[in-house]
């Protein structure tokens, strides 16, 4: 397995849960893990047929895309439908698009997820209705 001092960055995961707001269910982010998850971000990379290509949107900036990559040991494994946010590293909201894949080598093993970054204009707060400050 690999050992989380490899990685260099850090994150936190959230996931859409069903809260009661004054007796009313209302869906929001809710943070799943107690310590920041070592991590890597790479923005550059796209797993080849894996990762679905984005289209250009009119009147708005493309959407940041990329590779996370946690540690195969970590105490909270991402999860397809997670929310990444970095708290070291590139700055931003992710979220975890398509399948959740375990990569192993020789020496080393880790998690592998698709990334898409969250459009600002859905940013509302901390992380209730979908995004982060």
């Amino acid at each position: 397995m690999a050992t989380l001092r490899n990685y260099r960055m850090t994150c936190d995961f959230y996931a859409l849960t069903r809260v009661d707001n004054d007796g009313s269910p209302v869906t929001q982010y809710v943070k799943v893990n107690s310590h920041p998850v070592k991590c890597n971000l790479d923005l550059t990379l796209s797993r080849g047929a894996k990762d679905a290509l984005w289209t250009a949107t009119v009147a708005r900036p493309t959407d940041r895309t990329g590779i996370l990559m946690v540690a195969g040991d970590s105490p909270t494994p991402p999860k397809t439908g997670y929310r990444v946010k970095m708290v070291t590293g590139p700055k931003g909201v992710f979220h975890i698009q398509g399948s959740v894949d375990e990569a192993w080598g020789a020496t080393l093993s880790h998690y592998e997820a698709g990334v898409v970054e969250v459009s600002s204009l859905q940013y509302r707060g901390d992380m209730t209705n979908g995004g982060g400050k």
